[in-house]
């Protein structure tokens, strides 16, 4: 298939995705959707599939996709290509953005877009190395608001190569944990895991060296994303 074919297919797919990340616990996963699009599911699996999709709007929308008939010859249909751009122009806004270096017996953090929250004080990093106070240390706790909340994500280290996340929200006025948040980790584009927010917390215990976005939906509504990259 024709590379800008691809591209246009995957925006409106990952747009499927998000408009449906609450809700698809009950769906089949991607190798499922993918095998029964080219007729590699068994008889009793197809059927199966074939009744789900007739009340999951989701699973029929990425079946659709996966089903088009465009062959590389004919260009992108405008339909398409008025999606992708409606798509492109409500992308999600970043909400907080953390570049960490594991550290031998330390993190160091190396950039952020939120704040810091250090002896009871939050201080923009900028602050905080003007101050010469030492931002390596085994624990990073980062802090930003956004519309009516406030996201806090505490970043440990667990060894040379993995982090644990513990990610908070909380109202802005009242400062009570809010519900109704789910948190979803992506890296490669590939969702490693999803929880909704208990009790105002999430927790993502083994995070891997990588580049990762963390979505963050509310009421099936992409809020933004959290960037992390962690080397």
């Amino acid at each position: 298939m024709d590379s800008s074919i691809e591209k246009v297919i995957k925006l409106i797919y990952q747009k499927f995705r998000q408009r449906f990340a609450a809700s698809r616990l009950d769906c089949p996963d991607e190798e499922t959707i993918v095998c029964f699009c080219e007729g590699k599911l068994s008889k009793e699996a197809r059927e199966d599939f074939k009744k789900h999709i007739l009340k999951c709007e989701r699973c029929a929308q990425i079946v659709s996709l996966y089903t088009l008939d465009i062959t590389p010859e004919h260009s992108v249909p405008e339909y398409l290509l008025k999606k992708a751009k409606d798509i492109i122009d409500t992308a999600a806004p970043h909400l907080l953005e953390i570049k960490i270096v594991i550290k031998k017996k330390f993190l160091e953090l190396v950039s952020t877009n939120g704040d810091v929250i250090l002896d009871n004080q939050i201080l923009p990093l900028p602050v905080l190395r003007s101050r010469q106070i030492e931002d390596s240390r085994e624990e990073v706790e980062i802090v930003k608001e956004f519309k009516d909340s406030i996201i806090n994500i505490n970043i440990e280290k667990k060894d040379n190569s993995r982090v644990k996340l513990i990610i908070k929200i909380y109202d802005k006025n009242t400062s009570l944990p809010v519900e109704g948040f789910r948190i979803s980790l992506f890296k490669k584009e590939v969702e490693l895991e999803s929880y909704l927010v208990d009790s105002g917390k999430v927790i993502f215990d083994k995070v891997d060296l990588g580049i990762y976005d963390l979505q963050v939906f509310q009421n099936s509504n992409l809020l933004g994303l959290i960037k992390l990259e962690i080397r």
